[in-house]
C-alpha cells in the first residue's frame, strides 16, 4: 500500500515532467492526489468553472494534461 506522500509524488511528476501532447490525459484520482482533494472537491471546482471539465471516455472522465497545465499556469499568474 502506497503512502499519501507516494502517490502525490507520483502525480506531480506525471502532471508536471511527463510528455505532454494533444490527447496525453490524466485520470480523476491522479489529479486528486495532485491536489491532495477528494473527487467530490474537483467536482464541485469543475461546477463553479474554478477547473477545466473533463472530457468523458467511455464511462471515464479524464483531463487533458494541457488543459491542468494551461489552468496552473493562468492560477500562478493571478
Amino acid at each position: 500500500m502506497t503512502s499519501a506522500n507516494e502517490r502525490y509524488e507520483t502525480a506531480r511528476q506525471i502532471i508536471e515532467e511527463g510528455p505532454c501532447t494533444s490527447i496525453t490525459t490524466v485520470a480523476t484520482q491522479v489529479l486528486c492526489d495532485y491536489f491532495r482533494i477528494t473527487p467530490k472537491t474537483l467536482r464541485v471546482w469543475v461546477l463553479d468553472c474554478r477547473f477545466p471539465r473533463a472530457v468523458r471516455i467511455g464511462s471515464c472522465n479524464v483531463w487533458r494534461l494541457t488543459d491542468i497545465r494551461k489552468h496552473m499556469q493562468k492560477v500562478a499568474r493571478a
